[in-house]
């Protein structure tokens, strides 16, 4: 089999459900979580960015020209809600057998702290193990994640500077979600004063 054939996505040869992790390392907290090899769909892309405070995309249409260009991706959902509702994801993009960077890292707050983010990155790993062991394997480390990234065996570049070039409107895409998020936290506040109120 091909390279080609055996990575793209286009090909869908390794969307099958990712297998869970050992009984002993998936504690009862992780119950009704199950963990898929799988591209989110655009609004859940947007939706667990966004809602994870990353920067969401643009539009749809190109965030659908960039999911359906990854290398591989594991999704998390919650097999309680009747849409096994996407949680969590973390993506792998790049040309397969020499360089690859894992993006996308997020789980939604409310799942937050339950080790959904460790077992989607332990997946992940698993596959680029098996299929681009020879890769250079990188990522950019928000201090939040640096525990999650140092514990599957990422460290610091030593003599090295991480440097980017953001692309012409991230910062109005970035200063709209900001907006966004204080406007819904706004809102969440004011639905609860009114229903404390009228319980009162």
């Amino acid at each position: 089999m091909s390279t080609s054939t055996k990575h793209a996505f286009s090909n869908a040869s390794w969307l099958e459900p990712a297998k869970h992790l050992a009984t002993s390392q998936a504690p009862a907290k992780d119950a009704g979580i199950a963990y898929y090899a799988e591209v989110p769909s655009t609004s859940e892309h947007y939706k667990m960015r966004f809602e994870a405070g990353l920067t969401p995309p643009p539009t749809a249409e190109i965030a659908e020209i960039g999911l359906k260009s990854s290398v591989y991706c594991v999704v998390a959902r919650d097999t309680s809600t009747a849409s096994k509702e996407a949680i969590g994801m973390a993506r792998v993009v790049g040309d397969i057998t020499m360089s690859l960077l894992i993006v996308d890292v997020c789980v939604l707050p409310t799942h937050q702290h339950r080790g959904i983010g460790h077992r989607i990155f332990r997946h992940l790993l698993a596959w680029v193990d098996a299929n681009s062991p020879c890769a250079f394997l990188s990522l950019s480390a928000d201090p939040p994640g640096m525990k999650l990234y140092e514990k599957n065996g990422f460290n610091v570049t030593p003599n090295e500077t991480g440097m980017q070039r953001l692309g012409q409107d991230i910062e109005n895409r970035r200063r709209f979600a900001r907006e966004q998020r204080a406007n819904a936290n706004a809102n969440a506040k004011s639905s609860a004063e009114q229903q404390s109120s009228s319980t009162a």
